[in-house]
C-alpha cells in the first residue's frame, strides 16, 4: 500500500502542493496605485488580465484570466485593500500563470442551498441584482433591489429592422401582474394607462375614454355583436367581462 506524505497546512496559499511540478498558487486581486481605479477596471475587462498579490508578498502583473472567471472577480475599493481570492495555475507549454478560479471565502448570500440550483448575483454599493434557478422547485427568480430612490430596472429588448419581432409568452394557467403605482401599455400610437384615477384608453387620434368607478355597460347577448337585429339581444350590466 502506498503511503501518503502528510503536509501541514499553514495557509490557503501554496502549502499543500504535493509535487514541485504542480505550479499552483493562490493570491488576492489588487489594484495599482499609479492609475485611477475605474480606468484600471475598464482595462481589466478589455484585456482580460489582472494584478495579483500572492501570500508571500510577490506582485504578479497582467495575469491572464480564464474565460468565464472574470465575471466572478471582485476588486478592492482602494490600493490598501485586497479583492477576490483567486487560484492561479501555470500553463507548462507557455510557462504562464493563468487565473483559473475564484475562491469564495465570504459567507455571502450568493451561496446555493441545495443541488440542482444555480445563482448569479452581483452586489453593488446600494443594491444588488440576482438571477436564481431551482430545478427541484421548478422556479426561476429574477430580482433587482435598489436602496436608492428612482433606481431599479429590468429591460428586455427584441428588435429587427422591419419591426416584425415577436415576444411570445405562454402560461398554462394564470398570469398575475401587480404594481404599486401606474401601469401603461403602448401599442403603436394606442395607449392604455391604469392609475389611481381610473383607466385611460387613448386611440392615438386624440380620442380618449376614461373608465372610473361603477357604471352600466351594454353588452351583446349573441356571439356576433355585429349581427344584432333586436333590442332583446342587448343586455345591460354593471360588471361586463370582455370576451364573453
Amino acid at each position: 500500500m502506498m503511503g501518503w506524505k502528510t503536509i501541514k497546512k499553514r495557509s490557503v496559499g501554496t502549502a499543500g502542493i504535493p509535487a514541485p511540478h504542480m505550479s499552483v498558487l493562490v493570491g488576492f486581486v489588487i489594484i495599482p496605485s499609479i492609475i485611477d481605479r475605474a480606468e484600471y477596471i475598464k482595462n481589466v475587462y478589455k484585456n482580460n488580465t489582472i494584478n495579483v498579490r500572492t501570500e508571500d508578498g510577490n506582485i504578479l502583473r497582467n495575469v491572464l484570466v480564464a474565460r468565464g472567471v472574470i465575471q466572478d472577480i471582485e476588486f478592492p475599493l482602494d490600493t490598501k485593500d485586497v479583492g477576490s481570492l483567486v487560484i492561479l495555475n501555470n500553463v507548462p507549454k507557455h510557462n504562464k500563470l493563468v487565473v483559473v478560479g475564484v475562491l469564495d471565502v465570504k459567507q455571502s448570500i450568493n451561496k446555493i442551498t441545495a443541488e440542482r440550483q444555480f445563482r448569479l448575483q452581483k452586489i453593488g454599493n446600494d443594491g444588488y441584482v440576482d438571477i436564481g434557478g431551482d430545478a427541484d422547485g421548478k422556479r426561476i427568480n429574477i430580482s433587482v433591489n435598489s436602496e436608492v430612490s428612482g433606481e431599479g430596472e429590468i429591460n428586455m429588448n427584441i428588435i429587427n429592422p422591419d419591426d416584425t419581432a415577436v415576444f411570445n409568452l405562454f402560461v398554462k394557467g394564470f398570469i398575475n401582474i401587480q404594481a404599486t403605482e401606474d401601469v401603461q401599455i403602448i401599442a403603436g400610437n394606442n395607449v392604455i394607462e391604469m392609475t389611481d384615477a381610473g383607466i385611460r384608453i387613448s386611440a392615438g387620434d386624440g380620442q380618449q375614454v376614461w373608465v372610473n368607478g361603477s357604471f352600466d355597460a351594454l353588452f351583446s347577448k349573441i356571439p356576433n355583436a355585429g349581427a344584432i337585429t333586436d333590442l332583446s339581444q342587448i343586455g345591460i350590466s354593471s360588471s361586463v367581462r370582455i370576451g364573453e
